[in-house]
Order: C-alpha cells, then sequence, then structure tokens
C-alpha cells in the first residue's frame, strides 16, 4: 500500500482535525488484511494504523476507544476540570 493509502486508514481510524471528528472516528475496525502486520515502506504511518488496530482489539467499548483516542491526540485540552472532586 501506498503512504496515501496508510494515511488514509489513519484518518478513517483517527481522525484529529478536532475533538469532535476524533470521537465520531471509526473505533470499530480490527483488521486491514494480512499486509498490516507485514512490513512496510512506508514505516511510521504504518505504525500508526496497526497501533489503532490493536487500541480496537484490546479495548472493552467503543467509548473507551474514542476517550483514549482524545486524550491522546488532543493534548491540548485542559482536563484540571474533569478532575475537580
Amino acid at each position: 500500500m501506498t503512504s496515501a493509502g496508510w494515511q488514509s486508514f489513519a484518518t478513517l481510524l483517527c481522525d484529529t482535525s478536532s475533538v469532535n471528528n476524533t470521537y465520531l472516528s471509526n473505533h470499530t475496525l480490527k483488521l486491514i488484511g494480512e499486509s498490516c502486520n507485514e512490513g512496510s515502506s512506508v514505516h511510521e504511518v504504518h505504525e500508526r494504523v496497526r497501533d489503532l488496530l490493536r487500541m480496537h482489539e484490546n479495548a472493552s467499548s467503543k467509548d473507551e476507544i474514542a476517550t483514549r483516542k482524545i486524550l491522546l491526540s488532543h493534548r491540548d485540552l485542559d482536563m484540571e476540570p474533569f478532575f475537580e472532586w
């Protein structure tokens, strides 16, 4: 697959253009053929896709996946209000 192809899958799995788009990204896809587990000439993007697919496999719910993606992709969010007791 080309770099553009892997980048398209990365965006489908985790659209970081906004928090809302990240939340609405696909949280159920777990496999993109056998080649996703093989080496790739576009290593960095390929690894991002592989990591996102693993996140989908290991999470207990779509909400958990969405929360993780938002926290990992939007580090500029002020999370302090959520932790005030």
